[in-house]
């Protein structure tokens, strides 16, 4: 059976102490989107660490776990727009 360990990263540094530990996915917290992480990263820095941590074989998924108001649902809709573009 195959596992996915997904450890919640709070900093670039972190990435190669969760990846040593064995970590095969991180979950960033998404400034804007999350409110249970204290270190949030703006979209730029969040792809960025993205990429560095498929350079470690790890996959990384964005956290996005806040309760949107209705006038706010437009974010998710431009933030899912952005992400499905070829960056």
């Amino acid at each position: 059976m195959q596992y996915t360990l997904t450890a919640l990263i709070e900093q670039k540094r972190d990435l190669p102490a969760l990846a040593n530990a064995g970590a095969t996915e991180i979950l960033i917290p998404l400034s804007g989107y999350s409110f249970t992480s204290a270190h949030k990263m703006n979209l730029q820095d969040a792809l960025d660490l993205a990429a560095s941590a498929h350079a470690f074989g790890m996959q990384a998924a964005l956290l996005v776990n806040k309760i949107f108001a209705q006038e706010e649902v437009n974010m998710l809709d431009d933030l899912f727009a952005y992400l499905s573009q070829d960056i």
